[in-house]
């Protein structure tokens, strides 16, 4: 095996269910994972923290750092003037890239998932979208030589589901990308995936940014146009041609 041993912190942005204009819920769903080394964890958390003591006092420091509140300069972040969110927000994700962070994000436009799934419904959502985010983190550890553990912002009920699901394709294999029609075991993520409070881990908190940045990407562009460039360079590429479209980011369907 490798020498990297890889945590990959899993979160996701917008809501799982049917696309309703009306309701003016999300049109996009976006589950990523963030692939980072163990060993450079700890530095990263530190600088994390350095970096938001530039913006904050002690005293004040956020309990947790959302990629909407800060885009949006919401909450603990209403008191920072553009500029300073747009800087803080930047800085941010090149610790992602200082600290060689590799990122997957699957990506469901919900309207049209609808239209070509008539049984569709938030949890097959949930599901697809986890099996192939489970299928390609697992491949690249494996092109890695590597081994990983998954950390996912605890969701209740939905951590059954996760767990089971991880099994089942370790047990019988998965069935996405490259060949459909073939299954492949998932073997180099470790024991299960591990729920725990997002205000507990930097990592967790970061996975939420770039996934909000990713879907902003979609819906509310003007807010992050100075930001995806940013969020591509971690986006795992293909080694032949170096795009990450149906590498790095999987647009479903």
């Amino acid at each position: 095996m490798g020498s990297v041993f890889y945590i990959v912190y899993v979160d996701a942005s917008g809501d799982p269910g049917k696309y309703e204009h009306a309701k003016k819920n999300t049109r996009h769903y976006v589950l990523v994972g963030l692939m980072i080394p163990a060993e450079q964890r700890v530095n990263m958390d530190d600088e994390i923290r350095q970096t938001l003591l530039e913006y904050f006092h002690e005293e004040d420091l956020p309990k947790e750092i959302k990629g909407r509140e800060i885009v949006w300069c919401r909450k603990e972040f209403a008191h920072l003037k553009k500029k300073e969110k747009r800087e803080l927000l930047i800085r941010l994700l090149n610790l992602l890239k200082g600290h060689s962070t590799i990122c997957y994000a699957i990506v469901v436009d919900k309207a049209a998932y609808w239209e070509k799934y008539k049984d569709a419904s938030p949890a097959s959502l949930r599901r697809w979208s986890m099996h192939m985010l489970l299928d390609r983190v697992d491949r690249a550890l494996e092109r890695r030589d590597s081994l990983g553990a998954m950390v996912y912002d605890y969701e209740g009920k939905k951590d059954t589901a996760y767990r089971k699901l991880l099994e089942e394709l370790k047990r019988e294999g998965s069935i996405y990308w490259p060949h459909p029609d073939r299954r492949r075991r998932i073997c180099r993520l470790v024991d299960t995936i591990y729920f725990i409070s997002s205000e507990l881990t930097f990592g967790l908190q970061m996975a939420d940014i770039v996934a909000y940045i990713i879907r902003a990407s979609y819906e509310n562009p003007e807010k992050a146009e100075y930001l995806y460039p940013l969020v591509e360079e971690i986006l795992d590429k293909d080694p032949e041609t170096g795009e990450y479209h149906n590498w790095g980011l999987k647009k479903i369907p």
